[in-house]
């Protein structure tokens, strides 16, 4: 996507407050911002259209000015977190005209997950998800498992974006997996295989 270095802006999103509590900066996005995400000296931050794009973008802790900015034209939402020295943006892709329901899960809705350098915004990999990511995923091991809206589980190498398996939750939730000693865990409750995809055990 379009990739831009811009300068400082204004609205309200800034650092740790000081101990006198006056505010040091503020910044100006789109819409509105989502959670921050801390990397070295700077914050990694979303933003939603207003019918403009959405945008990821990196500020300055300290100032406030704005480092690069990345928009997502394609996208009317996004979530970040951040996997070493990678930024993930989990985005909806915004609807464009009728869709054919019975084309893709979840009514034709489709996501991205996207992976940039933390440090420059430069695009890594881009991957496709149809069905809409809940959400942050759960990581372990250099692998992203994200739950949709279509009820699947898409685990994605964080490396490459290659998807290594998809595998039916059977009842989607915006309650998060967990991902721990080779397993992934959905809320149901059923343990998969954290490198096959296999269902280890349904309770």
């Amino acid at each position: 996507g379009e990739h831009r270095r811009t300068q400082p802006a204004h609205r309200t999103l800034g650092p740790p407050w000081p101990a006198s509590g006056a505010r040091r900066w503020q910044a100006k996005g789109a819409q509105g911002f989502g959670a921050p995400v801390a990397f070295d000296d700077a914050l990694l931050v979303a933003t939603h259209g207003d019918g403009s794009a959405a945008a990821v973008m990196c500020l300055a802790a300290e100032t406030g000015s704005e480092r690069w900015r990345v928009p997502l034209r394609d996208a009317d939402a996004v979530a970040i977190v951040r996997s070493g020295d990678s930024v993930l943006a989990i985005s909806r892709d915004a609807e464009r005209g009728p869709v054919d329901p019975d084309s893709i899960p979840s009514g034709g809705r489709t996501g991205h997950v996207r992976a940039f350098d933390a440090a420059t915004g430069t695009l890594r990999w881009s991957r496709r998800v149809p069905g809409v990511p809940l959400g942050a995923p759960a990581i372990a091991g250099g692998t992203g498992y994200f739950e949709t809206i279509a009820g699947q589980i898409v685990a994605i190498d964080l490396g490459t974006g290659r998807v290594e398996w998809e595998a039916g939750t059977e009842v989607p939730s915006a309650r998060p997996l967990v991902a721990s000693d080779g397993l992934v865990f959905a809320p149901g409750l059923r343990a998969f295989d954290g490198t096959t995809g296999a269902v280890r055990w349904a309770a």
